[in-house]
């Protein structure tokens, strides 16, 4: 049932990922995305989109094992009560581990949805005076982070991008307001100032402190 939904899973979101990228890149530009938020003098450099198929890759292993583990919980579980005696029929244990199996199903595929959703809207970009994130699910933001405040950047190469061929990273950008604080855990994802699943993360680092040093020098 969960390779099953798996399967699934990632079929809807490589359909939906296609359509909503056809889209976006028949409405505007990949520079015109930051159009509204450009300041005076200022030129983008270059706009970066996630790379999708680390992406679903990382969808993708997030989602098994969350749905393996809750799913072996919820087997446990009935399994124990089945054997003290609670559940007298069998045929009651398998109707509620597949009931369980469809939950997980529907939960698998909302956060599919929500995920390529969000996924079509980020895009990365950097400027001549600032980095720029565009985001959201259903309406969309936007983080700056000047280069006069940047204090910090580091690259994370991790295993899924190895075993990608190690072409794809991330890059994080700390400030005193939003400082690093490290790759993993909550913070690590909730960090406001971060270019995930990008392509050729050290060449894109030594691009923008390129930028960073022609600032600097005004």
């Amino acid at each position: 049932m969960d390779c099953f939904a798996i399967v699934l899973a990632m079929t809807l979101m490589i359909t939906f990922e296609t359509t909503s990228l056809s889209f976006h890149k028949k409405r505007k530009t990949m520079k015109e995305m930051f159009h509204d938020i450009m300041d005076e003098n200022e030129d983008i450099i270059a706009v970066l989109k996630p790379n999708t198929r680390k992406f679903r890759w990382a969808v993708g292993i997030a989602l098994f094992f969350s749905i393996v583990f809750l799913n072996a919980i919820v087997a446990l579980m009935v399994w124990s009560i089945y054997t003290d005696g609670g559940i007298t029929d069998i045929w009651t244990v398998w109707l509620t581990t597949i009931i369980a199996g469809g939950v997980s199903l529907l939960v698998m595929i909302i956060v599919i949805l929500l995920a390529s959703l969000a996924f079509h809207k980020r895009y990365y970009a950097f400027s001549n005076k600032r980095i720029l994130i565009r985001s959201g699910v259903i309406g969309v933001d936007f983080k700056v982070l000047e280069y006069k405040l940047l204090g910090a950047m580091t690259v994370n190469v991790n295993v899924i991008d190895k075993i990608l061929g190690g072409k794809t990273g991330a890059i994080r950008f700390g400030s005193a307001s939003s400082p690093i604080m490290g790759f993993r855990g909550a913070h690590a994802a909730m960090n406001a100032f971060a270019f995930t699943h990008v392509e050729k993360p050290y060449e894109l680092l030594r691009a923008i402190k390129k930028a960073i040093g022609k600032e600097e020098e005004k």
